[in-house]
């Protein structure tokens, strides 16, 4: 599957605002059996994909992968962008493979100032449901203070429209929160759901795995 790449950044908000009336913020899949998870490094380079599904809601791992591409497309690295700097290595990589029933993105979703955040940007291009989990906040402020115990979640709310766009999630107790929004085809309740019960530690099972399957392969070269 071939990607648009955005030859600035006006073009790349464009685009952006487009694909964003595409989202749908409801769930879609009745039932839920593997969840995936995937995670991006960039190495001199190349770029190294890991990949893991997990069979939920117990967490055995069922399938691990790893993909490394030569860099092809020269879009910057920039925190609004990943969609098109990430984005169309995962497209290509997950394109020709069986998808699992929801995927787990190192990014963000609608918590986004266009709402087409890395985790929006597969869904909508995949048509795959897809959860954005980020470890800092990209747009948006908190509504409340987040309490210090598993489970703890405030809305992340755009201070602009007041629209909830996300939560704060606390993974684990006394450990710093993630950022969990919509990608596509997942509601907001369920995405949290999904987020917590894969979580051991701060990170959920499957983006932590995914993330160590690559960044072990860098190391190892």
């Amino acid at each position: 599957m071939k990607v648009k790449i955005p030859e600035n950044l006006v073009e790349a908000k464009g685009l952006q605002l487009e694909l964003s009336k595409k989202v749908i913020t409801k769930d879609v899949v009745k039932k839920i059996n593997y969840v995936g998870g995937i995670d991006v490094h960039f190495k001199n380079q190349n770029v190294v994909l890991g990949y893991v599904v997990l069979f939920y809601p117990y967490g055995d791992i069922v399938e691990e992968k790893i993909k490394v591409f030569s860099i092809k497309y020269n879009f910057p690295y920039i925190p609004e962008f990943l969609c098109f700097s990430e984005g169309p290595y995962i497209v290509e990589f997950l394109d020709k493979l069986d998808k699992p029933d929801v995927l787990i993105l190192d990014g963000h979703g609608v918590a986004h100032p266009r709402r087409m955040g890395l985790a929006s940007y597969i869904g909508v291009i995949l048509d795959l449901p897809t959860i954005g989990c980020a470890k800092k906040l990209l747009y948006g402020k908190y509504l409340s203070k987040l309490g210090t115990k598993r489970g703890s979640f405030t809305n992340i709310i755009d201070d602009e429209t007041k629209e909830v766009i996300g939560y704060a999630l606390r993974t684990k107790d006394n450990v710093k929160e993630v950022i969990i929004s919509i990608g596509h085809k997942v509601s907001l309740n369920t995405a949290k759901d999904i987020v917590l019960n894969l979580s051991k530690y701060r990170i959920p099972q499957p983006i932590r795995l995914a993330h160590s399957i690559a960044k072990n392969y860098v190391v190892k070269k």
